[in-house]
């Protein structure tokens, strides 16, 4: 499967705008509730508009592993930043981009811990596009491991209950 580079990190900004509308929003006094509203609104609806632009530029024809970034941090140890979209992860990160400003919009009139919540819902995101949307091929096989009681264990040799 061919891995495609992007030429503009665009899946490193969209966790940038995340991490940016965090910290804003946590140096934001919390008597500030409209302005930590208008954070929100902002960094969610850019968050959207470039999962968007990634879900209409995938070029489906190609396939596998598109916009791509590797940087190297310890090449001694063999660690490396690498970030990437398959047609798999792809329309969850565009779910992710619509429900967090979907729910930025709906929660607009809360009154009470608002820049809690909004910090909350920020460092949510923050964790489903890392953990999530951006390591699919990694957490697929996760879930048969965790859904499964009999996981690592041969079938037919079932010793439980």
């Amino acid at each position: 499967m061919p891995i495609v580079y992007a030429d503009i990190p665009i899946l490193s900004v969209i966790l940038l705008i995340c991490l940016g509308g965090l910290l804003l929003i946590l140096a934001t006094p919390a008597a500030q509730s409209d302005r930590i509203r208008k954070i929100g609104a902002v960094s969610s609806g850019l968050t959207l508009l470039a999962a968007i632009y990634l879900f209409v530029a995938y070029d489906r024809a190609v396939g596998g592993f598109q916009f791509a970034e590797k940087i190297s941090w310890i090449p001694s140890f063999g660690i490396s930043y690498f970030n990437a979209v398959d047609g798999f992860s792809l329309p969850m990160l565009l779910l992710t981009g619509i429900v967090f400003f979907t729910g930025v919009l709906t929660m607009w009139e809360l009154e009470h811990r608002v820049k809690e919540f909004f910090a909350l819902i920020f460092l949510l995101v923050l964790g489903v596009l890392i953990f999530s949307s951006f390591s699919s091929g990694t957490t697929f096989p996760c879930f048969r491991c965790i859904f499964s009681s009999q996981c690592g264990v041969p079938r037919g040799k079932n010793t439980g209950p």
